[in-house]
């Protein structure tokens, strides 16, 4: 350790090492700043700037009114892969659980426009399902789907509390082809807070979207808000096959 490195900087080096090492595990919860004072024997702005520089590394979480938390490693969700969010995380290894929060069946006079022109359907009902996902025992995402009745005929709810995918492959026999879908940031309403446990007001990520099937026809929309300190998204582009081009530059 550098002895000419001011007290902040030790004091964070020593916390990093503790979380790293697996000391502080991930979703613990740290001892509060006046106690972090009497263990490095420093002023309450030290820790603090300490605590800031962990928490800009994305070691820590502050959480208001709570307190102050080891960050969990972050879960990668592919845009550029093919996976239902379940298969993608289990993929990597994660434990996943799905808890079905709502179900219901609607009119369609109780549907938006904006979600009949987002699934193209004239249909007299649209089953609306809400589902809470949760990684290692953690709360991860919030999704709402909307499905076309006579396409999507649930036999019982419970058949839902799985992968969507694999829903439709064995309980509906369609093929999910395509998905077109879009990420924004969005902040966390009220309802939304309590069941991903977080703070109103909060930012989320929002993967919104379509999923057709093999012959161009929506069978899904879906709203999927995602705890931004638990995840991030990757996609790989490879700009010759977006053109239609071999590496050699032959067309496709």
């Amino acid at each position: 350790m550098n002895k000419y490195e001011p007290a902040y900087v030790k004091v964070a080096n020593h916390i990093r090492e503790k979380i790293t090492s697996k000391e502080y595990l991930p979703d613990s919860k740290l001892v509060n700043e006046r106690k972090l004072c009497e263990i490095y024997d420093v002023s309450r702005s030290t820790i603090r700037k300490a605590l800031d520089i962990l928490e800009q590394e994305g070691y820590i979480t502050r959480k208001q009114g709570r307190g102050t938390f080891v960050s969990s490693f972050k879960t990668v969700r592919e845009l550029s892969g093919f996976l239902s969010i379940t298969e993608d995380l289990q993929k990597q290894g994660k434990s996943v659980e799905t808890d079905l929060v709502n179900f219901s069946k609607l009119h369609i006079t109780e549907i938006t426009k904006k979600i009949r022109d987002k699934l193209n359907s004239d249909e007299k009902y649209i089953y609306k399902i809400e589902r809470l996902k949760y990684v290692n025992n953690n709360p991860f995402s919030f999704i709402i789907s909307y499905l076309p009745e006579t396409r999507c005929k649930v036999g019982h709810p419970n058949l839902l509390s799985g992968s969507l995918y694999k829903f439709f492959s064995e309980q509906c026999d369609i093929t999910v082809d395509a998905v077109d879908q879009i990420l924004e940031i969005v902040k966390c309403n009220s309802r939304i807070s309590n069941y991903l446990e977080i703070e109103p007001e909060e930012p989320l990520f929002l993967l919104s979207g379509i999923t057709y099937d093999t012959e161009n026809k929506p069978i899904e929309y879906f709203k999927g808000y995602y705890r931004a300190d638990t995840v991030y998204f990757h996609m790989y582009v490879n700009r010759l096959e977006e053109q239609g081009l071999t590496k050699k530059g032959i067309k496709i």
